[in-house]
């Protein structure tokens, strides 16, 4: 049978395709997305767009070569204006595969801080974790530090660099020239910012609000509550959370959770961290496992794994609510994940409990992916590796221990000031006849 390829209906079948995609990204079916982006590129969809989508799916699916290559495609497709995207698809690739050499390093950095200067600080980062010869790291330094003297391209990424290496002088009157060029709602933020860093918050504050009287958007309104934070302005800064609440817009849980917690609404302020976004990610991967304890009662579930996030600081803070968390699942075998430097510390503390160290990767550090090989997509890396993955499957419900916050601890008057961490007598000798020896 011979087909006519002029009246098949490409536009049609792109559509399906695309909407196809959409839908197996958000319940995170990525291989049949990987399929889907793949049929698109062959349809000719928009092969910007789709190899932006390629490389975050390349990136999810833990294939590091594969994206390495698909994000210097993307590069040569619109070399001006698609740069700066793929690079940072590059530089996920290389936390993975790392560099062939500090040559290589050296001239991926240099690109970087190029394309990217607001990522300047995870530049150094990279320097750090995989630069062989840690002789060059000050000459290294010293070069993309230098990088931000070249004045050419005066944007709102390059006033971000001056911020993050702290010239903020500097930040200051390169976002005023940039403002005197454009009066959008980014460049007046990007101001107020690079005032609040010179100590200048009243100039700020009163800048921002004056925005709010014309514009009201999502990203002034973050900026107006960052500011109220900084100047212990708590009370504006919840009357602003409702004012947003009432026009339907998203300020994120962050903003929500500083604003509660400075009115000392601490049920409220809880509540925020179980709209964390990685809870998001994992109700998806596991939506059959996943529970809500605050909408279901604790029966029916024997055992039960609750899921660590944040770094070793917060989880001590968050361990006050351990024995509570003990208590609400009396007779039910506890698994938990915790920071490894902190597993013998907890283990003694809650015996009750047994305890998962997780390691934490930061987003320029160096993973090993045969930690992962079980885990469904690399937005769970932060908080799941193989050893939890087999405990998932052994346990009858999952959620993360912030869930747990705003379930047992409702006021301050939930907060006893009771001991919860002890430590093991013959550790503490042993640390004190080495302190002795000091």
């Amino acid at each position: 049978m011979k087909v006519d390829h002029d009246e098949f209906p490409v536009e049609q079948v792109s559509k399906a395709v695309f909407d196809m995609f959409n839908y197996q990204m958000k319940t995170r079916k990525l291989d049949g997305a990987l399929d889907s982006c793949l049929k698109l590129l062959l349809l000719g969809y928009n092969s910007e767009d789709t190899f932006s989508k390629l490389c975050r799916l390349l990136n999810l699916l833990a294939l590091p070569e594969e994206l390495n290559s698909a994000a210097k495609v993307y590069k040569g497709l619109n070399v001006l204006s698609s740069n700066r995207n793929p690079i940072v698809q590059e530089m996920l690739s290389y936390q993975n595969t790392g560099f062939r050499s500090d040559e290589d390093l050296l001239t991926f950095i240099i690109n970087l801080v190029n394309l990217k200067p607001n990522l300047i600080v995870a530049a150094k980062y990279l320097l750090h974790n995989f630069l062989s010869n840690k002789e060059l790291l000050s000459e290294y330094l010293m070069i993309i530090n230098n990088q931000l003297n070249f004045d050419n391209d005066i944007d709102t990424r390059k006033i971000q660099a001056y911020i993050a290496v702290e010239r903020f002088e500097k930040a200051e009157s390169t976002s005023l020239k940039l403002l005197n060029n454009s009066k959008s709602i980014p460049t007046l933020v990007q101001y107020s910012q690079s005032l609040s860093y010179n100590n200048k918050i009243a100039t700020a504050v009163s800048l921002m609000e004056d925005s709010l009287e014309t514009t009201f958007t999502k990203l002034n309104v973050q900026e107006l509550l960052r500011l109220y934070v900084l100047s212990s302005n708590y009370e504006k800064s919840l009357a602003l959370v409702h004012r947003a609440e009432r026009r339907g817009l998203q300020i994120g849980d962050m903003h929500l959770r500083k604003a509660y917690f400075g009115n000392r609404l601490l049920y409220d302020a809880f509540y925020t961290f179980t709209q964390i976004k990685i809870t998001e990610f994992t109700k998806i991967y596991y939506k059959d496992k996943y529970v809500d304890f605050s909408q279901k009662d604790f029966k029916g579930f024997d055992k039960v794994l609750l899921l660590a996030i944040f770094g070793p600081g917060d989880e001590i803070r968050f361990a006050s609510i351990y024995n509570s968390i003990c208590r609400k699942f009396a007779g039910k075998e506890i698994y938990m994940s915790c920071s490894p430097r902190l597993k013998n510390l907890l283990s003694y503390s809650f015996k009750n409990i047994t305890f998962i160290g997780v390691p934490r990767p930061r987003s320029t550090d160096l993973i090993n992916l045969n930690e992962y090989t079980k885990v469904p997509g690399s937005d769970l890396f932060q908080s799941i590796n193989n050893d939890i993955v087999d405990v998932i499957e052994n346990v009858d419900a999952i959620c993360y221990v912030t869930d747990m916050l705003h379930v047992v601890r409702h006021g301050y008057e939930d907060f006893k000031g009771n001991q919860y961490l002890h430590c093991a007598p013959e550790l503490k000798l042993t640390y004190k006849e080495k302190n002795s020896k000091r």
